[in-house]
């Protein structure tokens, strides 16, 4: 059984769901943890998961949308959060490349979005990109300890930093790349047993 922990089945592009979900189930996937990236995304995960039992949801805005960010959305993600079918909240992270959003503004949402995860016992789902330094400052100054850095880019000595703060890396069809040498070499510097799979 494969639980598929990266999807974004809310977006247009997956308007045959049925059709999705048979495909994912033929190929061995069982379970799908969809990952949300702004509000609209996160009511439609709930909504989703609680008409599909194989559906997970998360909730969060991803850094590209952390302008977004104030106490009134992070109230509502944490109420989002009390149904039973939100496993994790993200995505959120911080993103510099080519986002217009500013830096100390994407800090200060994931912050909020940590100290939500926090309060709600719940895993974060991390979305990094040329931020490496600033995501794991924040997450130990925050004493943030259970996640998953999502489509993880970074290299081999990257990859046991990540793991050596406690947290799960995931890789995508990247590594089959060409020139994904360095996420290659990440993958071989991880446990097994820290691994997750998505789409």
């Amino acid at each position: 059984m494969l639980i598929d922990t990266h999807a974004h089945l809310t977006m247009p592009q997956f308007s045959d769901l049925p059709e999705v979900l048979k495909r994912a189930r033929d190929c061995g996937v069982r379970t799908i943890i969809n990952a949300s990236f702004d509000m609209d995304s996160s009511i439609g995960s709930i909504d989703m998961a609680e008409r599909y039992g194989n559906i997970f949801a998360s909730v969060g805005i991803h850094p590209h949308h952390a302008d977004t960010v104030d106490e009134k959305v992070i109230e509502e993600l944490g109420s989002l959060c009390d149904n039973k079918k939100v496993v994790a909240i993200g995505e959120t992270g911080l993103d510099y490349f080519e986002n217009p959003v500013p830096k100390d503004v994407q800090k200060k949402a994931f912050s909020m979005h940590i100290d939500l995860a926090i309060k709600k016992a719940l895993p974060l789902i991390l979305h990094g990109r040329d931020a490496d330094d600033d995501m794991l400052d924040i997450l130990k100054r925050e004493k943030a300890e259970r996640g998953v850095f999502h489509c993880f880019s970074g290299d081999a000595d990257y990859a046991r930093r990540v793991i050596g703060a406690g947290f799960m890396i995931s890789f995508t069809g990247i590594i089959t790349f060409k020139n994904a040498d360095k996420a290659r070499e990440a993958l071989k510097a991880a446990p097994l047993d820290r691994i997750m799979i998505e789409t």
